[in-house]
């Protein structure tokens, strides 16, 4: 009897969960920020960045939860080519 009303309480948990979930997708090259490490030792305390530096996604299995996809602003590069053009 009891057996039951886990599984109910397991399927209500999952369907929880998975509402909450949104599917990342990266591909090859992509450019990504990895999450640093909280227990690395560092001189700069709470002032250390969240993300290294900006990264290309490779083959390597890594947790979706320690990366976020990086875009690269290029707004001001594009209005310094149009000035030159225009010139």
């Amino acid at each position: 009897m009891h057996d039951g009303l886990g599984r109910l309480y397991q399927k209500r948990m999952k369907q929880a969960f998975d509402k909450k979930v949104r599917p990342r997708e990266f591909k090859e090259r992509d450019l990504v920020l990895k999450k640093t490490l909280s227990y690395q030792p560092d001189s700069k305390g709470m002032w250390m960045p969240n993300y290294e530096d900006p990264c290309a996604v490779t083959p390597v299995t890594t947790n979706v939860g320690a990366v976020k996809k990086y875009f690269v602003k290029i707004i001001n590069q594009i209005k310094k080519s149009t000035r030159k053009k225009t010139r």
